[in-house]
């Protein structure tokens, strides 16, 4: 039984990159749950808070101590950041 199936709809395509649209659907028990993002968060035309790439950052890695390093990176020496 194949449990996801992806489709491309060609006028989705054709926003891009403009936009990046998608359409979750999502059947379980007899239900249809229906989900659309014109602009994804990411997008530059729907960017990210600095809080939010933050976030992202630490459920991805796992790490926190470096986020301060990262973020000052463009004024410290090379020397610094090794």
């Amino acid at each position: 039984m194949d449990k996801i199936h992806i489709t491309e709809l060609k006028e989705y395509t054709a926003q891009y990159p403009e936009k990046l649209p998608i359409r979750l659907e999502v059947k379980c028990r007899g239900k249809t749950l229906e989900s659309e993002i014109e602009i994804p968060k990411g997008h530059y035309r729907n960017p990210m808070t600095d809080r939010e790439i933050e976030s992202k950052f630490v459920r991805l890695t796992g790490i926190t101590d470096t986020l301060e390093d990262m973020w000052t990176m463009e004024d410290r020496e090379v020397v610094e950041l090794v």
